[in-house]
């Protein structure tokens, strides 16, 4: 496995105690007030620190406001107990199915988008943080954003000779797509990205429950396929009957392979309410492709290397395949060599983040 650049484990791990630190010391700083206000002030300075402090304490919860809560529990996970074919109806990777019990956590209503990501990147330029496994500029930029030779020389220069940093010369989405979901990033610039945030990636487990609630149900929305539900590779055809809740394109009835907005798909939320966990990008988790317990593949090669596993649907896949809540795919954390435009992952696999 790559190690990851310790500069930038650092930056992340300062991040994060920095953020601690100050939210303790402001607490502290209110609970002082509030002391002293008892003893010395009135009863509208003493109401006035009690509202301040409390408006404080839930601030962390403003964090998590795009965030769902998913209560602890056991929940069904997996394939292979309620009929279908395995290899066919189902990945025989999916055996056993099983109950498992998963702690409480948040997750990310939304896929992570552009216009959040590309925030991302100009902090890492900003702190000249440079990911040795990465040529270029350092830092992978998606392959589908705005990315000239041009561009990179003049990042490269600026870098080097340790000059201001030149924000416009960063490469960028396309207009019009700040919220469509972030794809073509690699494993270690997920975590990283959720690591920034406070945040880190959700487990297979976690994703799978958050997509299919506790029922066992095959998709986020039901047992039912329901073209037209998640963007996923033809999934509308005009002589389907789809639900109201599926959003189609004005005149046609149908949708081209391309992301929409996170959220687009109305029809494409789990029980918890969270969206596009059947369609739009696949998402990385922080879990090792591994066998569960019982699987008839156990001897699989792929489960014996350092692959990461990927869930949920993609325009790129048909939604048969892609986007049951069980479905699993795995990829290397990122591509190599190390060619200025060979480490790019997938442009299907994107990532939403999650928090205990």
């Amino acid at each position: 496995m790559i190690p990851m650049c310790k500069r930038y484990k650092k930056l992340a791990t300062e991040t994060r105690r920095h953020r601690e630190e100050m939210k303790e010391i402001i607490k502290q700083f209110f609970v002082l007030i509030f002391s002293e206000s008892l003893c010395l002030c009135g009863k509208k300075v003493v109401l006035a620190s009690c509202i301040l402090y409390l408006v404080f304490c839930f601030l962390p919860l403003a964090e998590a406001s795009e965030m769902v809560f998913i209560p602890e529990g056991k929940f069904i996970m997996g394939s292979g107990e309620r009929g279908g074919r395995p290899g066919i109806d189902y990945g025989v990777d999916e055996i056993s199915q099983r109950k498992v019990f998963v702690k409480d956590f948040y997750i990310d209503r939304f896929e992570v988008t552009n216009a959040e990501y590309k925030e991302y990147l100009l902090y890492l330029i900003k702190n000249k943080v440079r990911l040795p496994f990465y040529e270029d500029i350092g830092i992978p930029i998606p392959e589908e954003w705005v990315y000239s030779s041009d561009t990179v020389n003049s990042m490269q220069y600026a870098v080097s000779s340790k000059l201001p940093t030149p924000y416009s010369l960063l490469p960028t989405y396309k207009e019009g797509t700040e919220n469509h979901p972030v794809s073509d990033v690699d494993w270690y610039m997920a975590s990283g990205y959720c690591q920034w945030k406070g945040k880190r990636l959700p487990t297979e487990k976690e994703w799978e429950k958050a997509a299919r609630g506790t029922d066992g149900r095959k998709y986020p929305w039901g047992n039912e396929e329901n073209k037209g539900y998640a963007n996923t590779k033809k999934s509308v055809s005009d002589s389907v009957s789809v639900s109201k809740k599926a959003i189609l394109l004005p005149d046609t009835g149908t949708h081209t392979d391309t992301k929409y907005p996170v959220g687009y798909f109305e029809g494409d939320v789990s029980p918890y309410g969270v969206n596009d966990m059947g369609g739009n990008v696949a998402e990385w988790t922080s879990s090792l492709y591994r066998p569960y317990p019982d699987s008839p593949v156990i001897e699989r090669e792929a489960f014996k290397r350092e692959f990461y596993v990927v869930r949920g649907g993609s325009y790129l896949i048909n939604a048969p395949e892609s986007a049951r809540a069980s479905a699993r795919y795995y990829m290397l954390p990122t591509r190599m060599p190390r060619a200025a435009d060979a480490w790019h992952g997938d442009g299907m696999v994107g990532f939403r983040c999650a928090k205990d």
